[in-house]
């Protein structure tokens, strides 16, 4: 009996040995899951803030040229939160630089109204011609007025103006946009070219106002123009998947049309944009779909 006993006392002991050493074992995974997250969630923080401080250096060194090439008479606005990012302003530049439009379509103003309306001015004092119009919608009358302030300061309102446009329903199924009909009838009868080209800088109104907002953009823009026009939409806000799912259905119902495009994706940029080129038309050419 007493052996008995000594024996099942030593089977207990070593159960309870073994239990300890199972809680250890699982202690000691669980530290070095913990340490792994940890090292994993260290190597994240450090590579968002690795990317975080080159995009403010970059975004520096693209306000810095903006406002350079736009001078010391023109005071740029806050260029955060809602207002584009200065390397989306430099893009627009470069576009207007390269492109000569015979006018130029914004839908939501503000910074990059300035941008426009003094980039416009450099290039026909460059190319000897009359500036290009432009036209931008506001659907805030407190943003409209803003940015024709910031025209008016800039002595830019020769052959640009902001129109207040509330939001309206104009087709079933689709989420309201800009009442901006009668401006686009207007300024289609001051298009003479054969073949103008236009661009259309797509950057309101915001997402919160409906699903796909910006969506009405093209076909209210290509019905108030007509056919002849080549057009530039250029999308700002690409990285978000609303702005990518319009560009999509552009592509489809241009596609469903007979217009022939191309698009180019800025996938550098802060919050990358989408520049989709429309033909006239007329213009026979094979459809393009490239990304850059």
């Amino acid at each position: 009996m007493a052996l008995a006993e000594g024996r099942g006392r030593e089977v207990e002991m070593l159960t309870q040995a073994k239990e300890s050493l199972e809680q250890n074992l699982d202690a000691q995974v669980k530290l070095a899951t913990t340490t792994e997250h940890i090292e994993s969630s260290l190597k994240t923080l450090e590579r968002m803030q690795t990317h975080g401080l080159n995009n403010a250096v970059k975004q520096i060194e693209s306000l810095i040229r903006l406002q350079n090439y736009l001078g010391a008479d023109v005071l740029l606005p806050d260029v955060h939160h809602w207002a584009i990012s200065p390397d989306f302003g430099v893009l627009l530049v470069h576009l207007l630089d390269q492109n000569r439009y015979d006018a130029v379509v914004e839908f939501g103003s503000g910074t990059s109204t300035l941008v426009l309306a003094k980039a416009l001015e450099r290039v026909a004092q460059h190319s000897g011609r009359p500036s290009a119009p432009l036209l931008s919608f506001d659907h805030m009358e407190q943003f409209q007025r803003q940015s024709q302030k910031y025209l008016e300061r800039a002595a830019l309102t020769g052959n640009a103006r902001v129109v207040w446009a509330p939001l309206q329903a104009w087709r079933s199924g689709e989420t309201p946009y800009y009442s901006c009909e009668e401006a686009l009838w207007q300024l289609r009868g001051e298009l003479c070219q054969d073949a103008p080209r236009v661009l259309v800088v797509v950057d309101g109104p915001p997402g919160r106002t409906g699903p796909l907002a910006r969506h009405p953009a093209l076909p209210k823009v290509l019905q108030g123009l007509g056919d002849a026009c080549c057009f530039h939409f250029l999308m700002d806000d690409y990285d978000r998947q609303d702005e990518r799912d319009i560009v999509s259905s552009w592509e489809q119902g241009l596609l469903q049309t007979g217009r022939t495009f191309k698009r180019t994706e800025y996938l550098q940029l802060e919050k990358q944009a989408c520049l989709l080129e429309v033909f006239p038309l007329r213009v026979s050419r094979s459809s393009k779909d490239t990304s850059e």
